[in-house]
C-alpha cells in the first residue's frame, strides 16, 4: 500500500516539473536590427531594444549574393550613436558587436537577429531561418531606392509572403535603384519610385 502511495508521488512530481521555460514569443521589432561592418571584425547593431548584454549572440546575415551569415557578440551598449547612417532612428540602442565566426568586408550593411539560436540554412543561395519557430522559414532581402537599402525580412518567400521587418538604410549617395513595389513596407502607402 505504502509503496503505491510512493509511486503514485512520484508520477504526479515528474508530471509537475517543468519541462523548461517555454519560447519567448519572437518580436521582430525587438530582436531585428541593422549591423555595420568596421575594421578588424567589429561592428555596430542599431535596433530598438534596449536589453542587450555583453556577450549576447548576434546573428548577421549578409546579403550579398549569394547570402550567408556569421556569428557575433555584444561587446557594448554605447551611449552614443555608432552608425553612419544619419537618419538613423534617435530612440534606437546601439551596441559595439564582434563577430566570433566568420569575416564579413568592412563596410558592409547586413540584417542582425539577437538571440535567435537557430538553424539557419542555405537554399538557392538565400538564407533562410525559422525566426517565429512556426514551421515557416523566413527570407532576407535588400534593394536600393534612389539614395538607400531597403533591409526585410519575410515570412516565407520574398515578395510573395507577409513583410515581418522592413528598414531603410541611407547611403548619402545616388544607386541605381533595384527595389519593386512588391518591396515596399505595406505602411508607405506608396510606390518605390516615390519613395528615397
Amino acid at each position: 500500500m505504502l509503496s503505491i502511495f510512493f509511486r503514485t508521488c512520484a508520477i504526479a512530481l515528474v508530471l509537475l516539473i517543468p519541462r523548461g521555460l517555454p519560447e519567448e514569443k519572437f518580436v521582430y521589432l525587438d530582436r531585428v536590427g541593422i549591423v555595420e561592418v568596421s575594421e578588424g571584425d567589429t561592428g555596430c547593431l542599431t535596433i530598438p531594444t534596449s536589453t542587450l548584454q555583453s556577450g549576447d549572440d548576434i546573428a548577421i546575415v549578409r546579403l550579398q549574393n549569394p547570402q550567408s551569415y556569421f556569428l557575433s557578440q555584444v561587446r557594448a551598449k554605447l551611449a552614443s550613436r555608432c552608425s553612419r547612417d544619419p537618419d538613423e532612428d534617435p530612440n534606437a540602442s546601439t551596441y559595439s558587436i564582434e563577430l566570433v565566426q566568420g569575416r564579413i568586408q568592412a563596410g558592409e550593411v547586413g540584417i542582425g537577429i539577437t538571440k535567435f539560436k537557430g538553424p539557419f540554412r542555405i537554399l538557392d543561395g538565400l538564407v533562410r531561418g525559422d525566426l517565429e519557430k512556426s514551421g515557416v522559414p523566413d527570407s532576407f532581402r535588400v534593394c536600393t531606392s534612389m539614395e538607400g537599402l531597403h533591409l526585410t525580412v519575410w515570412h516565407g518567400e520574398p515578395l510573395k509572403s507577409p513583410l515581418r521587418w522592413h528598414e531603410y538604410y541611407y547611403l548619402g549617395y545616388d544607386v541605381v535603384p533595384s527595389c519593386t513595389n512588391a518591396d515596399a513596407p505595406s505602411e508607405a502607402g506608396s510606390s518605390f519610385s516615390s519613395v528615397r
